[in-house]
């Protein structure tokens, strides 16, 4: 089974799929980070995988020319794409 055909669980703090955690909160410090380094250049940012977010709000923060986000499980996408 592919991971966009298996049911997520979401609760505030991460995602799970029946395997274990997709995504936790705890990650959050490390995604800030990551985004700090990849918006250096303020360019384009293509991101895979939107997950809860929080990259993604971090990458938001920062001064770049755009933000592209695919999802491919739609239950992220219209449980956290529509906050």
């Amino acid at each position: 089974m592919d991971f966009k055909d298996t049911t997520l669980t979401f609760n505030e703090t991460r995602i799970e799929d029946g395997n274990g955690q997709v995504m936790m909160s705890w990650e959050s410090p490390i995604m800030e980070k990551v985004a700090e380094y990849i918006c250096k250049a303020n360019g384009d940012i293509l991101e895979i995988g939107f997950g809860m977010g929080i990259c993604s709000d971090y990458i938001q923060a920062q001064s770049i020319n755009s933000h592209t986000i695919i999802e491919l499980h739609p239950q992220v996408i219209e449980v956290v794409g529509s906050r």
